[in-house]
């Protein structure tokens, strides 16, 4: 399965697992009876939005690579900011995006969204984010990683 890995960007992931969650809907029009308001998931879709839109400033800020699939291309470690609480902010910011869309479709189908792609970003796009770095910055990326927690 390592055809898979580094090759979907998380954004387009995003993309495809919000479309088939809402798709699942259609389907399976099964109402959770949810005593969450519709804009109480407009709020977790916003701040997923804002803490993605706040890590990717961080990068674009250090001048290095935002490009998800060649992590490679990193010239800079950056641990400070947003990065002391996650290692991987942006991933959790989309993971906020897909809870905040599930909650708004009101479908208890759609937990399985958020569910599926932490499970499919962590094993193809962070774990072998982690290997790349781990070669590249040595004992530094390998401290941060005791210290910071990889999702939350």
């Amino acid at each position: 399965m390592n055809i898979l890995e580094l090759k979907i960007p998380p954004p387009i992931l995003v993309i495809l697992t919000g479309f088939f969650m809402w798709i699942n809907v259609k389907i399976f029009p099964i109402n959770s009876n949810s005593t969450l308001p519709s804009w109480f998931g407009i709020i977790i879709f916003l701040l997923g939005f804002g803490i993605t839109a706040f890590a990717a400033l961080a990068f674009k800020r250090a001048k290095t690579t935002l490009s998800p699939t060649h992590p490679q291309n990193a010239t800079l470690l950056i641990t400070s900011g947003i990065f002391r609480f996650s290692r991987n902010p942006m991933y959790v910011g989309m993971t906020f995006v897909l809870i905040g869309w599930a909650v708004f479709l009101a479908n208890i189908h759609s937990i399985w969204g958020p569910i599926f792609f932490i499970l499919f970003l962590t094993r193809f796009q962070i774990i072998p984010e982690e290997k790349i770095l781990t070669e590249k910055w040595g004992v530094l990326y390998i401290n941060y990683c005791l210290q910071t927690r990889r999702w939350l």
